[in-house]
């Protein structure tokens, strides 16, 4: 059985559905049964959703791409 701690660990592979099913499943009924990690949960589903219609609307010029590109090149160090 899934506790707050290994729910709310979990919590950002749950949102992102990369959890086994079995996995996914515990931390489904713990969020049935816990209002506090429901909560936190909800809030960081409304979050996730949010980011990811900002992340997705911006404007994809090849000036960004380019900027990404020489970011991922292999040997960059930092």
């Amino acid at each position: 059985m899934i506790d707050c701690l290994e729910s709310r660990k979990r919590m950002q592979l749950y949102l992102d559905s990369e959890l086994e099913a079995e996995t996914s499943f515990e931390i489904e009924k713990h969020l049935q049964a816990c209002p506090e990690c429901a909560g936190l949960f909800k809030a960081e589903r409304a979050f996730h959703q949010r980011a990811s219609e900002i992340l997705s609307g911006g404007e994809r010029t090849d000036s960004l791409w380019e900027s990404v590109e020489s970011e991922l090149k292999p040997g960059r160090l930092r």
